[in-house]
């Protein structure tokens, strides 16, 4: 018999090795799991709070932004860029019109397109001037941005662009 015992005790030592291995595992896991999401539930709170003291005029201009007004196909651009190699930028850009200008043109047309032939001139002139360098990066294509709606709404008398929209972007 007590070689019976000898062969069995074996077999449950390793079962209970590994159980108690796995209750500890999901325990770390567990604990690990409630770290995070306290974290990110902390880190959430804390910009609600500071986000919260905003006065009437911030909310305001926020729902100003939440209204987009009508976007205008501008089209596709195949640009040589600033750069000594060969190389250039194929894009396709939207705007949108500012929601809160007065641009009704005729019958009810945006300034626009009636200002084409110029608007492109002037987006062209802006995007050749740029190397891969000003355009690899995220701030710079924001500046970018910034750059091509004031240029732009120095052309446009009735109405204002608030956004530009890059709806294709290829680099070669």
């Amino acid at each position: 018999m007590p070689d019976e015992e000898k062969k069995e005790m074996p077999f449950i030592t390793k079962a209970l090795i590994v159980a108690i291995l796995a209750v500890v595992i999901i325990i770390l896991a567990a604990g690990i799991s409630y770290f995070v999401a306290s974290k990110a539930i902390k880190t959430s709170s804390t910009a609600q709070i500071e986000g919260g003291g905003k006065s009437k005029k911030d909310s305001k201009k926020d729902k100003d932004k939440n209204v987009s007004g009508p976007i205008v196909d501008f089209g596709g651009f195949t640009v040589n860029l600033n750069e000594k190699e060969t190389r250039y930028l194929v894009c396709k850009i939207q705007f949108e019109i500012d929601p809160t200008g007065k641009d009704k043109g005729k019958n009810g047309q945006l300034e626009v397109p009636e200002k084409l032939v110029i608007l492109q001139d002037r987006v062209l002139t802006i995007l050749r001037s740029k190397s891969i360098m000003d355009l690899a990066q995220d701030p710079s294509l924001k500046n970018l941005k910034k750059e091509i709606i004031n240029a732009v709404n120095k052309v446009l008398e009735k109405s204002k662009i608030s956004g530009v929209y890059f709806t294709s972007w290829i680099i070669q």
